[in-house]
């Protein structure tokens, strides 16, 4: 069929950013935060480090550009 697709066009970029969350002191706004992410369509992970106030985001660079 000439309409198909090839494996590699259908591969999904999943891409990692590290993101600084200033004010994230606490679990309940590490909550906050990780809720708002996950809302967002091509989020696959993130960890979430609350000492460093920072955030780790896999994401699928087809549908998110930071």
């Amino acid at each position: 069929m000439e309409n198909e697709t090839k494996p590699d066009e259908m591969a999904v970029k999943i891409l990692k950013i590290t993101l600084p969350v200033q004010g994230m002191e606490s679990v309940q706004s590490a909550k906050m935060v990780s809720h708002s992410l996950k809302r967002l369509e091509g989020v696959q992970a993130m960890h979430i480090n609350i000492a460093e106030q920072k955030i780790e985001v896999d994401y699928d660079s087809d549908k998110i550009d930071p």
